[in-house]
């Protein structure tokens, strides 16, 4: 390794990961985060070492991400029976904590997908016939002169209500 060189405040970890993922050596992330030690770099990503020995790795991942998510989700979704059938067992997870998870990851999945995350089909179709990009057919339509009772079922006539005691 080089020569130590004079510190200056705090190693920015993540852009000297980002730096030796672009090839960077030690020493040249170093100098472009202000004179570091190459010593200094070298343990500040020692937590990344897996990542760092293997960028193609990381790309890899990044390039499928979605795909691992699904195998994730899949794996945990096959596993909910047998693990809901075993009473004890630790470290276990529960069919709660799983089904938490698959929730999550089907999300993220979605989003990297850009697909939405929420059921807006309703509000879609709405917006489009509105602006006439969409098929009229999906909402009521109103003739002219036509009187259309303006208040929701939720909000009409409040009815008092029986108190229990």
């Amino acid at each position: 390794m080089g020569a130590e060189v004079e510190r200056k405040g705090r190693i920015d970890v993540g852009r000297a990961f980002k730096l030796r993922m672009s090839g960077l050596s030690y020493q040249e992330i170093g100098n472009a985060l202000g004179g570091f030690s190459d010593s200094g770099i070298c343990d500040a990503l020692q937590s990344f070492t897996r990542l760092l020995d293997s960028p193609e790795m990381v790309n890899t991942y990044r390039e499928n991400e979605a795909e691992v998510l699904d195998a994730v989700r899949a794996k945990l979704i096959t596993s909910l029976a047998d693990d809901l059938a075993v009473k004890k067992g630790k470290g276990k997870l529960s069919g709660y904590q799983k089904v938490g998870m698959y929730g999550i990851l089907f999300d993220k999945m979605r989003l990297l997908r850009n697909e939405s995350t929420a059921n807006v089909s309703n509000l879609t179709a709405i917006i489009q016939a509105a602006i006439g990009a969409g098929p009229a057919a999906t909402t009521p339509s109103v003739s002219e002169g036509e009187i259309v009772d303006s208040v929701p079922d939720n909000e009409a006539e409040a009815k008092p209500s029986k108190r229990i005691d």
